[in-house]
């Protein structure tokens, strides 16, 4: 009961705010992706949005996905209001496990996506991603049926909401999901601007229902933390952001943090 407890005080701390933050500024700490503004809503033109991330070590969900420096470099491909990309992670030394095979941890994810604006500071986004296993293969093959086929091959569903500093992810794997149900994540996040820029996001995040994120698989509290992050800007072209995650995982009774450098071409 107490991450719960502790859930319910973050939350309602989190009360909704519009002030001089733009929509989807939140949702790039979340997946990168640009935020929408009028000028792009109106632009017929193609932009193209290239970046390339470093991590000390892979931490998604409140799940360390590797005990290594990762390389994540992704590309987005935009218009108005819709996106397509690809993004991917590459871990560059091997995690080794105890009593179980090293592995370097690898995932490339295609997405599609759309984007707007709900309110003069809010927006929304929805997306599907592929969720693809390098180290297996079977690219865009999603089926159960065959030896070869991974169940780590899955499709994933995803909403972005903004409003002023608070934001809100949504996700469900409705193929191929891992623990063989229909895993929905839920993560509750808030805008913070400190002296010099200084970005705090505290965050949490819990599946409520049966699910691959937990290790009994039970509805659950999964990461409850902060990320601080600093953007830097060089010039129109090249930007550079820097992130450090402090995550408590209450489910694995474990604490995460990692370091994330961002360079935006």
């Amino acid at each position: 009961m107490k991450p719960l407890v502790v859930l319910l005080l973050l939350f309602c701390s989190c009360q909704l705010s519009a002030q001089d933050t733009e929509p989807g500024e939140n949702s790039k700490l979340i997946n990168q992706l640009p935020p929408i503004t009028e000028t792009e809503e109106m632009s017929s033109k193609w932009n193209l949005d290239f970046e390339v991330t470093f991590v000390s070590r892979f931490i998604w969900r409140g799940l360390r996905l590797g005990e290594y420096t990762s390389i994540q470099p992704s590309f987005t491909l935009s218009r108005a209001n819709f996106f397509t990309g690809i993004w991917a992670s590459h871990a560059l030394a091997l995690t080794v496990p105890a009593n179980s095979t090293p592995n370097d941890y690898k995932e490339i994810v295609p997405y599609v996506g759309y984007s707007f604006k709900v309110a003069p500071k809010s927006s929304l986004t929805l997306l599907a991603l592929g969720h693809y296993n390098p180290n297996v293969g079977g690219f865009f093959n999603y089926t159960r049926e065959g030896e070869a086929i991974p169940l780590t091959n899955r499709v994933e569903l995803r909403t972005l909401f903004n409003a002023g500093k608070f934001d809100f992810v949504g996700a469900a794997d409705v193929i191929n999901d891992p623990s063989g149900n229909v895993s929905i994540y839920l993560e509750f996040g808030y805008t913070i601007t400190m002296p010099r820029e200084v970005k705090l996001r505290p965050v949490v995040s819990l599946t409520p229902s049966d699910n691959f994120y937990t290790i009994d698989g039970k509805a659950d509290v999964t990461q409850i933390g902060v990320i601080t992050s600093k953007a830097f800007s060089f010039t129109d072209k090249l930007s550079l952001a820097a992130k450090v995650d402090m995550i408590y995982n209450p489910d694995r009774d474990d604490f995460y943090s990692a370091f994330g450098l961002t360079a935006k071409f």
